[in-house]
């Protein structure tokens, strides 16, 4: 993870909080109190939002997570968020799995940029037994380009570089029309540590 993704993710912070207090001014300077309310209403989801993505318990996973949402935003993607869990300590570097999530990210907003029309990513955060796992899923009607194909080719090379074959893994799958990139990594067993 580089500093200057989460420089650019504080700077389009401050930015908005300054956009907000100018649109927020206008709209009461012009008497418009039911957009005031409206618009203050869209601005604390998606702080709402931001405070979901803060109480992931692995800092590097919430600043990747950010680094994403500045992304998407960069290209006018849309993404739902389904943050199912809190994550927790996992037996794999924080650093290497956020790296792998923004490389993730990258990818999935550049084809859903690239798309003829509006396209929504879904972020899902989840765990299942011994493991979590972060989805992200995109609908895609047409052909996946050869290029991208070579690029999660990589991508998984990557993956089982970093990983080892018990620790995690990345899946990449397209059934029904939905692409869906899924690293699956393993979080510490309690059980295990303390017996």
């Amino acid at each position: 993870m580089q500093i200057k993704d989460l420089l650019k993710v504080i700077q389009a912070q401050r930015h908005d909080f300054l956009n907000h207090l100018q649109v927020i001014s206008g709209l009461v300077q012009l008497g418009k109190i039911d957009r005031v309310n409206e618009y203050i209403g869209e601005v604390c989801m998606n702080m709402g939002l931001m405070s979901l993505v803060n109480r992931i318990k692995i800092p590097e996973i919430s600043a990747a997570l950010m680094i994403g949402h500045n992304l998407a935003f960069e290209q006018q993607v849309q993404v739902e968020y389904r943050l199912e869990d809190e994550l927790g300590d996992t037996v794999l570097p924080a650093e290497m799995l956020a790296d792998m999530l923004i490389h993730m990210q990258k990818i999935i907003f550049d084809l859903a940029a690239a798309a003829a029309e509006v396209s929504t990513v879904t972020l899902i955060m989840e765990r299942l037994k011994n493991n979590y796992i972060c989805r992200l899923q995109l609908k895609i009607p047409d052909e996946i380009p050869a290029a991208t194909e070579q690029i999660f080719e990589e991508l998984q090379q990557i993956a089982k570089v970093n990983m080892g074959l018990d620790n995690g893994r990345l899946e990449i799958t397209n059934l029904n029309d939905t692409l869906e990139l899924a690293l699956i990594f393993r979080k510490v067993d309690i059980n295990k540590m303390n017996g």
